[in-house]
């Protein structure tokens, strides 16, 4: 058992992570030290983080940590995106295998990068979506409930396809009822 006032290194990351936009760091310096520390905390390969650009639609690219250059300059990715959309719409979704669903535009980007399988959130501001966060790992089916906990405020519940239908849905799974990244109100 755990001693009282002693922190797990999970526990201390997480801790790091809400106190960011209490020091005097710019936006860009908030991100990149977001991304490193949503690697760190969930064991991914790599994070990405984009903010949406109202005028154009797209989200653009604003950090990354464990991605190539190539990736990150691999295309745009807009808010009709049906992932982007379900991430906006309230749900973190999981893509357990990149390579074969029909949602991922970029696949032979991320055959080449090496990764399989994705988290996406939605980031918010007054409860506006204004950006993503993705996470990714070289396995398939790399996410689960723990990855996403340390990052909401709110519960959320998971919703499975049912062993009883076809998976129709690509390998995919989706938490819905998340305000995620409810900290970077105070930016």
């Amino acid at each position: 058992m755990k001693s009282p006032g002693k922190l797990t290194k999970r526990e201390e990351q997480i801790y790091q992570i809400t106190t960011l936009v209490a020091g005097g760091f710019a936006l860009g310096e908030v991100l990149d030290k977001l991304s490193r520390a949503a690697v760190e905390i969930t064991g991914a390969s790599a994070c990405s983080i984009r903010l949406l650009d109202d005028e154009t639609g797209e989200l653009k690219m604003r950090s990354t940590f464990g991605l190539s250059d190539e990736y990150r300059n691999k295309g745009p990715v807009t808010r009709d995106d049906p992932v982007i959309k379900a991430a906006f719409a309230g749900e973190a979704v999981i893509i357990d295998d990149m390579r074969d669903d029909s949602r991922v535009r970029y696949k032979d980007a991320s055959k080449r990068e090496g990764i399989i399988s994705q988290l996406t959130v939605a980031m918010q501001f007054k409860n506006t979506s204004i950006g993503v966060l993705r996470l990714y790992r070289p396995r398939i089916g790399g996410f689960m409930e723990d990855d996403i906990a340390p990052f909401c405020l709110n519960t959320f519940t998971l919703k499975r396809p049912s062993p009883f239908t076809p998976n129709d849905m690509s390998s995919s799974r989706s938490f819905s009822n998340l305000s995620f990244w409810s900290l970077l109100k105070r930016l």
